[in-house]
């Protein structure tokens, strides 16, 4: 259970509620109802914006599943300010307030390469957090099985087209749809919308088990092994092959080990791929038999007995390939007219800093406040959707850069995949880690 006088210190963000904005004829359609499209609907609303005016399509029958996910404070502090952290989802958050860094050396040893502490990262299960964003909208806010093919906009306003042939018109539409965004490729011919997102050149295999399913030994391992596990982000390299030096360690794949809320134990293992695993249009997929029997037969002798242990027991772990984008340039950026993209629609990100889930929370903070201080404003200052989208870009777009550049540069670090390293003398995690995690 997290902590109450960690989630009880985090003030509540600011955003405030426009009586202007509440007033406001501005129609908002939202395409994709994961974290980033029901987190913008959830934030618009808190603004003042009328439930009416809002609506939110995703193409899926439903979501379900998935694995970890980590959130800093200013996330959680959203969360607060919405009112989302009742007392079923406080306990489902738990504080990761410390991260490791270790190696497993050739030998099988165990090598503490840095730690730091007091680091603001909450970790949830993905499912968790989706149902809490679904059970604060309003019933009706939100239409499954909606596919938008294609979408066209005027000086007046924007249509979306959809697979079964309906269409709806809106001021505003935000394109929430991931990372093989509809949205963004349909607008090929807007500089950086069209390019191709990048193959990190690894892919992860992730598992997430119930505490419940674990032996007692298997349990007592972990916490022998990882002895602040539960409040603790772990990350462990393991030595051997051609990777690349990093201080007196070989780089060559590493693991991901934390705790969620709920009792469960999530793990991730990257590893160098020549290409995708997935098929094409998808970043996720299920293991291959051969691989699962591969892993699971040499996994406690590549990375203990306790984590090792874990991947054993794991029912059907998945893949997830790695990609990411170039920061849109400046004259491509996230606002184009009447459409505006938010997470990873704008800025699919490496895993390695966790702000791919926390970016497209901040996207929709920044969002509602820029809606709300425009309102507030008056039309005397211009018209309110222009006023909003041109300070919410001029807001967001150095996180997006920064941080889809820096982890794009420590995935390359961890993966063994960057020997510029050592001609920049970076031989300690702590060089690259810590402060990535405290910037918003």
């Amino acid at each position: 259970m997290a902590c109450p006088d960690i989630l009880d210190a985090i003030l509540p963000a600011k955003l405030e509620a426009s009586d202007e904005l509440s007033c406001c004829q501005l129609k908002v359609i939202i395409i994709g109802g994961s974290h980033a499209g029901l987190a913008c609907a959830a934030t618009l609303l808190a603004a003042g914006m009328s439930p009416s005016k809002i609506h939110v399509y995703e193409r899926s029958d439903g979501r379900a599943g998935g694995a970890g996910i980590n959130f800093d404070d200013l996330s959680v502090s959203l969360f607060k300010r919405l009112g989302l952290l009742t007392a079923e989802y406080r306990s489902r958050l738990l504080p990761m307030r410390i991260i490791e860094e270790r190696a497993i050396g050739s030998e099988g040893q165990l090598h503490l390469l840095d730690r730091s502490d007091d680091v603001p990262l909450f970790s949830a299960y993905w499912e968790d957090v989706y149902n809490m964003l679904m059970d604060h909208l309003p019933t009706g806010m939100l239409s499954f099985g909606k596919k938008l093919v294609r979408y066209e906009q005027t000086p007046a306003g924007v249509t979306g087209m959809f697979a079964d042939g309906s269409t709806v018109e809106a001021d505003l539409l935000i394109g929430a749809d991931g990372p093989n965004s509809t949205i963004r490729s349909a607008a090929s011919d807007i500089p950086g919308w069209g390019k191709d997102m990048r193959f990190a050149g690894y892919s992860a295999l992730r598992g997430v088990v119930k505490e419940s399913e674990c032996s007692q030994d298997l349990l007592n391992a972990i916490k022998s092994e990882y002895t602040d596990f539960g409040n603790c982000l772990y990350f462990v390299m393991r030595d051997g092959g051609a990777g690349v030096p990093l201080g007196h360690h070989v780089v060559q794949e590493h693991a991901v080990f934390y705790m969620l809320g709920g009792g469960l134990l999530n793990w991730l293992i990257y590893m160098k791929t020549p290409e995708p695993l997935a098929p094409p249009g998808s970043t996720t997929t299920s293991a291959p038999d051969e691989m699962i029997r591969e892993l699971k037969a040499d996994a406690v002798q590549r990375w203990g007995p306790g984590l090792g242990g874990l991947i054993q027991i794991t029912n059907a772990p998945f893949l997830n390939d790695i990609f990411d984008r170039d920061p849109l340039p400046h004259n491509g950026g996230p606002v184009q007219g009447r459409v505006l993209l938010v997470g990873d629609s704008a800025h699919p990100i490496c895993p390695h800093v966790g702000k791919g889930t926390n970016m497209a929370l901040h996207d929709a903070l920044a969002l509602a406040q820029s809606f709300s201080a425009a309102a507030k404003a008056g039309a005397e200052h211009g018209p309110l959707l222009e006023r909003a989208l041109a300070d919410w870009s001029q807001r967001r777009r150095p996180e997006h850069a920064r941080c889809v550049l820096s982890s794009r540069h420590y995935g390359r670090l961890r993966t063994g995949m960057a020997p510029e390293a050592a001609v920049c003398g970076v031989n300690s995690w702590a060089e690259v880690t810590p402060n990535m995690y405290r910037e918003g």
